[in-house]
């Protein structure tokens, strides 16, 4: 019930952007499975591109192989934590770049995270329309004149 209230959101949000336009990228690192696909599936019907990695040493594998535009982060990950992506990602000029939406079921591990190299935090649960709104707020900040979009 939970995930269809949530995939129906998400549909309600729709579509934006043009053919033209290249899907923005988003890295969705999350260990709750079923948390990860209802993120997944709220993006995806919002036209983004998504990929998905369970844990922090997978987030940073994915990082390596494909530059995400966007990154969905929980920071109580299983073996690298999500302050060792951030720390990772705080290492490379090119991948400090990458805006990061932190997303935590903990005050803690939100607490703990250095404000330099994330735009926004929520706390769990998140609505679809606050996910989908916090990845394109995300991308309008880190270049306002990018041709990256949901796809159509």
């Amino acid at each position: 019930m939970k995930e269809l209230l949530f995939n129906e959101k998400a549909e309600a949000l729709g579509r934006v952007g043009s053919d033209a336009q290249r899907a923005a990228t988003v890295l969705i690192v999350e260990d709750d499975g079923d948390l990860r696909e209802q993120f997944s599936l709220a993006l995806s019907h919002a036209g983004y591109a998504v990929r998905e990695a369970k844990d922090g040493f997978a987030a940073v594998a994915s990082i390596e192989q494909h530059r995400p535009d966007v990154i969905v982060l929980d920071v109580g990950l299983p073996r690298v934590r999500g302050r060792g992506v951030l720390d990772e990602l705080r290492s490379s000029p090119d991948r400090r770049q990458i805006p990061i939406v932190v997303v935590s079921g903990s005050i803690e591990h939100i607490v703990d995270v250095p404000p330099d190299c994330v735009l926004l935090l929520w706390k769990k649960p998140i609505s679809p329309e606050r996910l989908v709104w916090s990845v394109r707020s995300c991308l309008s900040k880190s270049d306002p004149d990018s041709s990256l979009s949901p796809s159509v």
